[in-house]
């Protein structure tokens, strides 16, 4: 007697049309959940990136800062002003012309979107308080850089104190 194939054989049993459809339908679910995670993984490393960016960029403003002189950040930054009552002095790297904007404005540009850094020196110490430039101690140097990363506005800040 010839069989055919088709039919199943005794003792074996096969998956129905409805158990099938479930099951692929539960795989593909799964892998798009997974799909996600990978999207969202990719963003977050693009993320920390330009975090690292941004952070490499600050430290080196700074680096380049303490390289100065006290007299240099003076003369580079604050310039003709009055000393003696001079409590902080901010430098935006957007101020065309600007110390700032000619030496630190370039790299943060070719680094990050939307980029730009500010430079806050706040003199400390001495006998006069609140403390001014011209008798002052030491400087507070706060370098802030900005850029805009996915529609969101994002900083870092890097903080140090030069004597």
């Amino acid at each position: 007697m010839i069989r055919d194939r088709m039919s199943p054989q005794a003792g074996e049993k096969g998956f129905s049309l409805v158990e099938v459809v479930v099951a692929l339908g539960l795989l593909s679910a799964v892998l798009v959940a997974i799909a996600s995670m990978f999207v969202l993984g990719q963003s977050n490393v693009r993320s920390g990136r330009k975090l690292t960016e941004a952070t490499a960029v600050a430290q080196h403003i700074m680096e380049d800062i303490n390289d100065l002189s006290y007299n240099g950040l003076q003369i580079f930054f604050v310039g003709a002003q009055n000393l003696t009552t001079l409590t902080s002095y901010t430098a935006d790297t957007r101020v065309s012309g600007s110390y700032a904007a000619t030496q630190f404005q370039p790299k943060i540009t070719g680094k990050l979107f939307k980029g730009y850094a500010t430079i806050v020196l706040q003199p400390i110490g001495g006998n006069v308080k609140p403390a001014v430039w011209a008798t002052g101690e030491a400087i507070r140097i706060t370098v802030n850089v900005y850029w805009t990363e996915l529609r969101r506005n994002r900083s870092v800040s890097i903080e140090g104190v030069r004597f």
